[in-house]
């Protein structure tokens, strides 16, 4: 499966309320130190995302106030969450 691991979730953000979570456990992949144990978006309204590529081009047709259909996996589990799109102007 690929997708977008979401690595942190910033208090109050669109992603918490959306009930969002971030990687919390730090591992060793091929000698590599890589964060797990986080949610991973694997599509938004049903478009698939594979990258973060992906995830910013589905993004770019959206704007603040959307609501978007995000599907991740959780613990090897599928669902689906409401996202309500904030300003994305404000965090950059």
């Amino acid at each position: 499966q690929t997708g977008v691991l979401i690595e942190q979730v910033v208090n109050g953000s669109p992603a918490e309320e959306a009930g969002l979570i971030g990687s919390s456990q730090a591992a060793t992949i091929n000698g590599q130190p890589v964060i797990i144990g986080g949610d991973v978006i694997i599509a938004i309204n049903n478009t698939k995302v594979k990258s973060m590529e992906d995830l910013g081009s589905i993004l770019q047709n959206y704007k603040a106030g959307d609501v978007i259909t995000l599907t991740i996996l959780r613990e090897g589990k599928e669902y689906k969450l409401d996202l309500t799109l904030g300003d994305r102007s404000a965090n950059q």
